[in-house]
């Protein structure tokens, strides 16, 4: 496992995320879109970060700051990096970036 590095999402990480996206079984969960993603990321920066690895998108979250926590909307993790603790990761810095002790899945 190389060093991953969290981040805010920008629009060229757009394309990139959306091909992850279309690696994940259909069944799994509801796919995030370009407009949601675009969305999200107009009302809460922060909260719209992506797991990079030598320049190269391996996973993504979504969140939406609400009163009682922060709700994700999307979590998206390259199948082939599956079970490196990526997700973590990217959960904990949502955690730091919106305040919020409360995430909800």
């Amino acid at each position: 496992m190389g060093n991953i590095k969290i981040r805010e999402m920008n629009e060229k990480d757009i394309e990139e995320i959306l091909y992850l996206e279309a690696k994940f079984p259909p069944k799994s969960r509801e796919m995030i879109t370009k407009e949601k993603m675009n969305e999200l990321f107009l009302k809460n920066p922060n909260a719209c970060l992506v797991a990079e690895e030598n320049y190269r998108i391996v996973g993504a979250i979504f969140g939406e700051p609400r009163r009682d926590g922060c709700k994700i909307i999307s979590l998206i993790i390259d199948l082939d990096k599956l079970g490196e603790d990526i997700s973590s990761k990217l959960i904990k810095e949502l955690s730091e970036r919106t305040g919020s002790k409360n995430i909800i899945k």
